[in-house]
């Protein structure tokens, strides 16, 4: 038996203690395998003597910890002496959020290599696999809703799985709504700068984003508008509001920009943007959320330009997802961070259950796919307040 172990235990609790919440948050399997290959994460605050105490408490590799108890008693009873001559205690920081786990739901299989994926609000994840467009909801159940025919480079997801759905294939994009099927090419100049496409929540509109402009198409492939911006290369450029009365643009030409465009094409927001390497994401009536990657923050501009409040990251972002209206998720490599807008301050910060990145849906969990021997693999990860 190693005795390492009980240290460790007490490490966890002496976390706990200090800090008001757990070092390392999921279930049984998804802590597992980061207690074996991540460094717990400590807060900045409390005393750095027991900050110490604890990462080698808490060392993933047992031979990084302390080799007896006595060793660990006395650098306490040393961390404590020097806390009573300061007269400082350390700070117990109160957790500024619920606490979550991952609890998987199930598990999903099916036959061809995955090509493409999108996530809607309404908690559906829609797949290309294998010439066929799936859908899974929370629930498990796999549904076809149609035939693919030629590649798929992109999922287009709506509002909610039952509203307008389609998939673009290079120039060709398809489009099914209320039973009616719509397809139409782009035109030949944009077809090799197309970046991406999302259809509206309301499922009425559809925008295309290229290195240059922006086109804002009717079901029917017929351009509303087009507005020329440079948005730099793949930087993700582009969303609607959640009402789909409005368009969200930034741009880099001559300086960091970003645009509120109504349906008609009129311009009405206009105000530069907090930082250069900056995300779009889904937005409510009255606000945006902006990802500022070099910068690690995320804010929430209100219509009138303003930025009305900002949070730091703790971990380097890669990807913004939008949950809803009043909750957006930011993830890492190995982390997600949870934030609702009332106020931004509310946060979790939860380890993905495997390094794969996820695709975030609704309020309630999250879709991983992998792929493997021919199959495609889907896994649902519930989040649900610790405890309950």
């Amino acid at each position: 038996y190693d005795h390492r172990a009980d240290l460790y235990a007490f490490g966890v609790m002496l976390h706990e203690m200090l800090f008001g919440r757990r070092p390392l948050i999921g279930d049984v399997s998804s802590i597992a395998h980061a207690h074996a290959h991540v460094a717990v994460p400590l807060p900045d605050s409390g005393s750095p003597e027991l900050r110490r105490i604890l990462d080698r408490t808490l060392a993933s590799d047992p031979s990084e910890r302390y080799p007896r108890a006595d060793a660990m008693i006395e650098d306490m009873e040393t961390a404590i002496d020097r806390l009573e001559a300061s007269e400082t205690a350390p700070r117990v920081e109160e957790p500024t959020s619920e606490q979550l786990a991952f609890e998987r739901r199930w598990t999903a299989s099916m036959t061809g290599h995955l090509t493409g994926r999108d996530g809607t609000r309404d908690g559906t994840l829609l797949l290309a696999v294998h010439g066929r467009l799936v859908s899974l909801t929370p629930d498990g159940d796999p549904e076809e809703r149609t035939s693919l025919s030629g590649g798929v480079s992109e999922i287009l997801a709506g509002g909610d799985s039952r509203g307008t759905i389609g998939w673009r294939n290079r120039d060709q994009i398809t489009l099914l709504s209320d039973g009616e099927r719509h397809e139409w090419s782009l035109d030949e100049e944009v077809v090799d700068g197309v970046y991406d496409a999302l259809i509206g929540p309301r499922g009425q509109m559809v925008a295309v984003r290229t290195g240059e402009f922006v086109q804002l198409h009717e079901l029917d492939g017929t351009i509303r508008w087009r507005a020329s911006v440079d948005t730099c290369g793949m930087l993700p450029g582009l969303c609607f509001s959640d009402d789909g009365e409005r368009v969200w643009i930034s741009s880099e030409a001559p300086r960091t920009q970003i645009y509120g465009v109504s349906r008609d094409g009129e311009v009405q927001i206009r105000t530069s943007a907090p930082a250069h390497d900056i995300s779009l994401i889904g937005s409510s009536t009255e606000a945006v959320w902006i990802l500022c990657q070099s910068e690690e923050r995320l804010c929430r501009m209100h219509v009138d330009g303003f930025i009305e409040e900002e949070m730091e990251l703790f971990h380097t972002p890669t990807t913004v997802h939008a949950m809803s209206s009043s909750h957006v998720a930011v993830s890492s490599a190995k982390h997600l961070e949870l934030f609702r807008s009332r106020p931004l301050q509310s946060r979790a910060l939860v380890r993905y259950p495997a390094p794969a990145q996820p695709v975030v849906v609704g309020d309630g969990g999250i879709f991983q796919t992998s792929q493997e021997g021919g199959y495609t693999f889907v896994q649902y990860w519930d989040l649900q307040p610790i405890g309950s």
